[in-house]
């Protein structure tokens, strides 16, 4: 599926238009148990009413950006589509019971292991997304360290890789 923009329409109300209530013609009710925004991607939890009476419980994923003059829009993908987005809260892997991509939900676990590790000062780690092999921790608040090449950095933590003995 491809990116949807409305012209003159905020990044609220596409926040909004993306995690809005709906229900079918034929009376199926799809309902948005919870939401949230990491950056500019849109995290969902919904409740979608299948046939027979059951109803399935599902993450969903929009990212969203503006085009230039014109408006927001959005792309929106299910967990079936395995996105490559990884900041999804943990809560919501609990409250979508039909998880249908182990693979997904357990990059999404791993990400925020290593966003959440406990470092010290002297902690040697490397990083990725970058040029740089490894820092030592120098500071926890704000993250910072020293880098292979002498120099201190300001570290995010997405950027964390795996520590070093």
């Amino acid at each position: 599926m491809g990116w949807l923009f409305t012209q003159g329409q905020t990044r609220a109300e596409v926040i909004d238009r993306v995690t809005e209530d709906w229900v079918e013609e034929s009376g199926l009710r799809h309902t948005c148990l919870a939401k949230c925004t990491r950056g500019n991607v849109v995290w969902s939890v919904w409740a979608h009413e299948v046939e027979g009476g059951e109803t399935r419980t599902v993450i969903h994923c929009d990212l969203i950006r503006p085009q230039l003059r014109y408006g927001w829009g959005y792309k929106g993908m299910s967990e079936g589509m395995g996105p490559a987005y990884y900041t999804c809260p943990l809560a919501y892997l609990k409250m979508a019971t039909d998880g249908i991509n182990e693979d997904w939900r357990e990059r999404v676990r791993q990400y925020h292991a290593k966003t959440n590790q406990k470092l010290q000062i002297g902690d040697k780690v490397t990083l990725t997304g970058t040029t740089l092999e490894w820092v030592i921790i120098t500071s926890v608040r704000p993250l910072q360290g020293v880098g292979n090449n002498g120099r201190l950095y300001r570290i995010p933590r997405n950027m964390l890789g795996d520590k070093v003995a």
